[in-house]
């Protein structure tokens, strides 16, 4: 075998630190790779067919030899890995990374062109990442607009109630982040996202309307899902409220109800389940304009609002706003059950 490869000057790549990168986020890397690499070849494309698909299968496989041949290390991981900003990593939380979706589809319309480039998704959020440029000038969240969604072909018209959309923020220094990505989210009320669903997006940039269809591989994101069941029953205002179970999942983290004795939804939005981790940093969970509580960190340190997902258990306690006094939060005169300890591990 010719090892032509030893020749290249990897010098290039020496001003990259070093980055620990798992397995799985060297299989992610490397996947639209090995799609062209198994002979995925396009007929509508020059070089299709099967004579297309050789070459692709040809070219991915020298760079398949370039990036993870033993003598490069991490340090050319590390290179590939930063040459983009994953979804998990703009928010802090690089190992999110390790369940999105590549999709890596560009179109271009009179001079605007979007690309999405990663999603993610669970049974309340889904969350998209994609560049965005006019004539090769950077475009501003302005002047975007995340449209229209649909599950399976499942979307707002039939049901799929979506609660909130827009882009979401995050703590990652100014000049660590990348101006042409775009990070946006649309979240919905709790629904089942089925296993490998057909995801359809319409983005609107600079009023040219973009629409993506792709798979989202969620195979690793449900198989790394935990359920924990809580069962706790308490009274509110004379009815049974049940904490049924904490579901923890790689982006989010809720406390699922049951409301036997139909309490309106308007009158749950006051009510805040509040306490620690085990490393007694302070979260939170809401009922926002859900049914269920959502989870949160306080943000204390500044690094991210989103919960770990190896967290060992929980101490909390359940709050009602409307029994707070003024000027203070989680006083034991606003507490309407005991504190209970959820254990994950």
């Amino acid at each position: 075998m010719n090892n032509n490869y030893e020749h290249i000057n990897f010098e290039v790549f020496s001003d990259v630190p070093e980055v620990p990168v798992s397995c799985e986020e060297k299989q992610r890397l490397m996947r639209p790779f090995d799609q062209r690499a198994s002979g995925r070849g396009r007929s509508d494309v020059k070089g299709g067919g099967r004579r297309g698909s050789l070459a692709g299968a040809l070219a991915a496989a020298c760079l398949i030899l370039c990036l993870a041949a033993t003598p490069l290390g991490d340090k050319t991981w590390a290179a590939v890995k930063q040459a983009f900003i994953g979804i998990g990593q703009y928010l802090g939380m690089d190992q999110q990374d390790d369940y999105a979706t590549v999709i890596d589809q560009t179109q271009t319309k009179n001079g605007v062109t979007t690309t999405l480039c990663e999603a993610i998704g669970s049974d309340h959020e889904l969350r998209i990442s994609f560049r965005a440029t006019r004539d090769g000038e950077n475009i501003g969240d302005s002047k975007i607009d995340l449209m229209e969604s649909s599950i399976n072909g499942y979307d707002w018209q039939n049901g799929l109630k979506s609660t909130g959309t827009g882009p979401f923020g995050t703590d990652l220094p100014k000049e660590k982040r990348d101006p042409g990505m775009h990070y946006w989210s649309k979240t919905f009320e709790d629904y089942e996202m089925p296993l490998n669903p057909t995801i359809r997006v319409k983005i609107a940039v600079c009023g040219e309307e973009f629409t993506f269809t792709f798979t989202l591989e969620n195979q690793a994101f449900k198989a790394a899902t935990k359920e924990i069941n809580i069962d706790k029953t308490i009274m509110y205002h004379g009815k049974r409220l049940t904490l049924k179970q904490l579901v923890i999942t790689p982006i989010d983290q809720w406390i699922t109800l049951e409301n036997p004795d139909g309490i309106k939804q308007q009158e749950l939005w006051g009510l805040h389940i509040h306490g620690c981790d085990q490393s007694g940093d302070p979260v939170t969970f809401y009922t926002g304009g859900y049914a269920d509580f959502q989870g949160c960190r306080d943000n204390e340190d500044a690094v991210t609002y989103q919960l770990d997902k190896d967290v060992e258990s929980y101490t909390l306690r359940l709050y009602d706003d409307d029994l707070m006094p003024q000027g203070t939060l989680w006083s034991d005169e606003a507490a309407i059950s005991d504190e209970f300890t959820v254990r994950v591990k």
